[in-house]
């Protein structure tokens, strides 16, 4: 069993600094469960065993795991109960993004945090309540966490996760320039090729952006 290879390439406008976001298990297992209802169905549970990271389908009774290298397998009945690899994190990446950016209601948007509204007509500050402006309407407002190495950052509200430093050519002068900028290409073969934190990464979205 294979899943379908709708693979989605995410450009980036050459110029714009490199930002990497990485695949969670849960994005892959919302993306089969979407999908896949008939194989993926039922109240599921999420738990580890060896080297596997997997979730439990009663309505199917099919397991869908990730091993540690980022191997991607099923098992139950619709595997004859044999572990079957599927693909890997990494195959999947454009697609799961491709889907995540064309569900409706999937997205959640992080609120811009604007405090301040404006008269169209001067320019002037004015209040907020009831002008329809950004500043009057408040939704999942932003927060972040960045882990112990201080590489990684959680968007806690969309639940991704971002490489923070975009010093690609790794010079560590800290500046972004010219020479840490890449085509479209390039881009997406760096993100791919990245192995911080154990993660699967790939280019952003234009609504991850």
């Amino acid at each position: 069993m294979t899943f379908p290879k709708r693979i989605a390439v995410s450009a980036i406008v050459l110029g714009l600094p490199l930002q990497a976001i990485a695949v969670t298990d849960s994005q892959l297992f919302a993306y089969a469960e979407a999908y896949y209802p008939e194989i993926f169905s039922g109240a599921a549970s999420s738990g580890s065993y060896q080297n596997y990271r997997y979730r439990y389908y009663p309505g199917s009774t099919n397991y869908l795991a990730i091993d540690d290298t980022g191997t991607v397998a099923v098992l139950g009945p619709v595997t004859a109960n044999k572990i079957t690899a599927v693909g890997s994190v990494t195959s999947f990446a454009g697609a799961i993004a491709s889907w995540e950016t064309s569900a409706a209601g999937l997205y959640k948007i992080v609120d811009t945090n604007q405090t301040s509204c404006y008269a169209s007509a001067s320019g002037a500050s004015t209040a907020c309540t009831g002008s329809g402006q950004d500043a009057d309407r408040t939704n999942n407002p932003p927060s972040y966490s960045l882990d112990s190495s201080g590489k990684l950052v959680t968007d806690n509200v969309t639940g991704l996760v971002w490489l923070r430093s975009t010093d690609t050519n790794g010079d560590g002068d800290g500046v972004v320039d010219y020479s840490d900028k890449k085509t479209p290409s390039d881009a997406a073969s760096y993100c791919s090729g990245l192995t911080v934190g154990g993660q699967t990464w790939r280019l952003p979205s234009i609504k991850e952006l």
